[in-house]
């Protein structure tokens, strides 16, 4: 699943692979909560009506978790969240593995839009590997929910100059600062 959260619009993406934008949440849920149920008086449309609930259900499902993400990231920005999943890079090096949460990433803004394939191409293991265990799609919503405004794909791990692409796990790169401005 794909989600993307700002504080003034809110972008899904749909079961056809469709980026949807949610300027009212709370009309969104009820929207696609009413179309999930809806139905031809006529049999000969049972088929339609089936694709179409899958559909509006799937959607309806999306928007929940949006919603969800929106509300654990106001609990975590007041202070009133404080058990956050922690996360380990695994050190590939002499240096021990760090432990992270999404506390500890600093958003890097950029303008260009990658592909989830560009970003596949920029991530690098020789230093730190993602801990395969512990994935963050929870929180991977929350974080971006937290940063409102923020569109970007890397983040900088505090205290450190490792920089990170957040996705099903934390995706280390050996990208600094600099590299990302300067790519856009």
């Amino acid at each position: 699943m794909s989600i993307t959260l700002k504080t003034k619009a809110m972008y899904i993406i749909d079961k056809n692979g469709k980026q949807i934008t949610v300027t009212d949440l709370k009309a969104a849920i009820a929207q696609a909560k009413a179309f999930k149920n809806y139905r031809h008086e006529n049999p000969g449309f049972a088929e339609l009506d089936n694709m179409l609930r899958e559909y509006w259900t799937d959607l309806y499902k999306k928007l929940l978790r949006l919603q969800q993400a929106q509300e654990n990231a106001q609990r975590l920005k007041a202070g009133e969240q404080d058990t956050v999943q922690t996360y380990t890079l695994k050190s590939k090096t002499e240096n021990p593995d760090l432990q992270v949460t999404i506390k500890d990433l600093i958003p890097i803004p950029h303008t260009r839009k990658y592909h989830y394939r560009e970003l596949l191409n920029l991530t690098n293991y020789s230093r730190y590997e993602p801990d395969w265990q512990t994935p963050m799609s929870k929180e991977h919503d929350m974080l971006y929910a937290l940063y409102g405004e923020y569109k970007g794909d890397f983040f900088k791990v505090r205290d450190t100059r490792l920089i990170v692409i957040p996705g099903t796990y934390l995706y280390p790169t050996l990208l600094t600062e600099e590299d990302i401005k300067r790519m856009g």
